[in-house]
């Protein structure tokens, strides 16, 4: 049984998709954030991977959590209407989108700026508030 686990592990493609070669991504804020005291290979550290999908691949990233719903409770929750709201690890968006309605104001924080950037560019296309594009 021991060693299915290892091989179902291992196996992750994720994991197998970046090498340590790929660290040079990160700027020396994110190499002082994400690699200290951790193991500083994407095949042994699967954060690591994820925090180099978010980074070399965002088209990728998108493809991957566009087939994973969000769970109704996470909408049904909230009030109809707040007055603010702040989301941390915004993505690209997906649930930031389902927010938007809900409050006065929506800050969402996203660390990785690919992932970050195409946020904006989905918040840029919504109607302002006040009605204009």
């Amino acid at each position: 049984m021991t060693t299915e686990v290892g091989q179902a592990v291992s196996a992750n493609p994720l994991m197998e998709r970046y090498s340590a070669s790929d660290l040079r991504v990160f700027s020396s804020e994110e190499a002082d954030r994400y690699l200290d005291g951790v193991i500083a290979d994407p095949q042994r550290n699967a954060s690591l991977a994820w925090e180099l999908l978010y980074r070399l691949e965002p088209d990728l990233y998108e493809r991957l959590v566009a087939a994973e719903h969000l769970h109704p409770g996470i909408i049904e929750w909230l009030p109809p209407h707040v007055p603010r709201i702040i989301e941390v690890g915004a993505g690209t968006g997906r649930l930031t989108l389902e927010l938007v309605a809900r409050g006065d104001q929506l800050t969402a924080v996203e660390p990785a700026a690919p992932l970050r950037d195409r946020l904006r560019l989905k918040l840029s296309a919504l109607p302002s508030p006040s009605g204009g594009g």
